[in-house]
């Protein structure tokens, strides 16, 4: 049996000895390569790998241009590369219309190389511009009950699991505030680590908290209206909005984001 790596770093090659170790100290994970193209192509081979996702990443403005080049260079074979921009670059979205025209599959964004939330104001011209070049959005979370072709998904899918996965007290002692990628048994934990009650029913729902506030989840004579406040939400054509438990307008597994 073969399988497909869809999260693969490496870098050019005089590059690769000092780019490794600083991987390691801020992802806290070990590497498996000597970081280089012609190293990963190899382990694939050894592995019975067929075929990666490479992730390459511009932590600064003035890397977009090499660092898009070199994906360009490296996309052939089993290899399929993402380009990347800066959020804060002057030139973020003119790269964007580049990273198209070079055939790339998409772009890498990475909130802790990049010092940026994907709910942050300087990633709103992104999404926008993403979707003027024909992508269609899909925030995920941990990808409960959700289903993929085989044949891919050609969207450009925003993982809220991965970096907005925040759990906090809220402004208040009664109060927790959790991001969408937050998984909902954490949540609970947190809650009951607080001496909170109320979210007892969330514990054993397999999802984040981004999907439960949508569809409004619900389980053991509980539901996600009982306990939620306040929501703040990023709308494509409006920016960001916070809305009311009663803006929510919950329902029997859904919400006013649903019907949106």
């Amino acid at each position: 049996m073969k399988f497909f790596d869809t999260h693969v770093h490496f870098f050019p090659d005089k590059l690769a000895d000092k780019a490794l170790p600083k991987l390691r100290e801020i992802s806290q994970c070990e590497t498996h390569s000597d970081g280089t193209r012609s190293g990963t192509v190899k382990n694939f081979a050894e592995w019975g790998c067929a075929g990666g996702m490479v992730l390459h990443i511009a932590t600064n403005a003035h890397q977009q241009t090499s660092v898009n080049n070199f994906a360009k260079e490296s996309q052939h074979g089993n290899l399929y590369c993402f380009g990347s921009v800066y959020p804060y670059a002057e030139n973020a979205l003119e790269e964007m219309v580049r990273i198209k025209e070079m055939g790339l599959y998409g772009i890498k964004l990475h909130p802790d190389y990049q010092e940026f939330f994907i709910g942050d104001e300087a990633a709103l011209p992104i999404y926008a511009e993403a979707e003027r070049l024909g992508a269609r959005p899909l925030v995920i979370g941990n990808g409960t009950n959700l289903l993929c072709p085989d044949a891919g998904l050609d969207r450009l899918v925003i993982d809220t699991s991965a970096a907005l996965n925040r759990v906090e007290s809220g402004e208040t002692a009664d109060q927790v505030t959790a991001e969408a990628g937050a998984s909902l048994a954490r949540v609970a934990d947190f809650a009951c680590r607080q001496g909170l009650a109320g979210l007892e029913f969330a514990h054993g729902i397999p999802g984040t908290v981004g999907g439960a506030v949508c569809m409004n989840a619900g389980a053991y004579g509980g539901e996600m209206r009982q306990v939620v406040q306040e929501a703040t939400v990023l709308f494509p054509d409006e920016g960001i909005r916070t809305l009311s438990g009663g803006d929510l307008d919950f329902g029997y597994r859904r919400s006013f984001l649903t019907d949106r």
